[in-house]
């Protein structure tokens, strides 16, 4: 009966050894996973970056400038140009004026 209940405790111990195993290897794969899309990220967000240059909207810039301004947007004509010009496009927006017309 004793060599019975050494053999489960060995049994036992070898179920853990071999999950612990199993689940090192598992973090290991994903590890090495999220390693390799983390360099596909960078990429993306470089291609995003640079798409994002090519088609900047002058308008969205302006309507971020006066926003930083505060209370003082209320008497910047550029600003005033530049709301006019959004609540324009809002309200038609099948109609798309380039952005460049809004300058003073």
């Amino acid at each position: 009966m004793r060599r019975r209940i050494v053999r489960e405790e060995e049994l036992d111990r070898l179920k853990v050894r071999r999950v612990i195993l199993v689940m090192a290897v598992g973090m290991a794969v994903a590890g090495f996973a999220a390693f390799l899309s983390g360099q596909d990220f960078e990429e993306e967000q470089r291609i995003a970056a640079a798409h994002r240059e090519r088609t900047a909207d002058p308008l969205r810039t302006e309507l971020q400038r006066c926003g930083g301004l505060g209370e003082a947007a209320l008497s910047d004509p550029a600003c005033r140009a530049a709301w006019a010009e959004n609540r324009r496009r809002f309200f038609s927006p099948g109609e798309r004026r380039p952005a460049e017309e809004l300058r003073p």
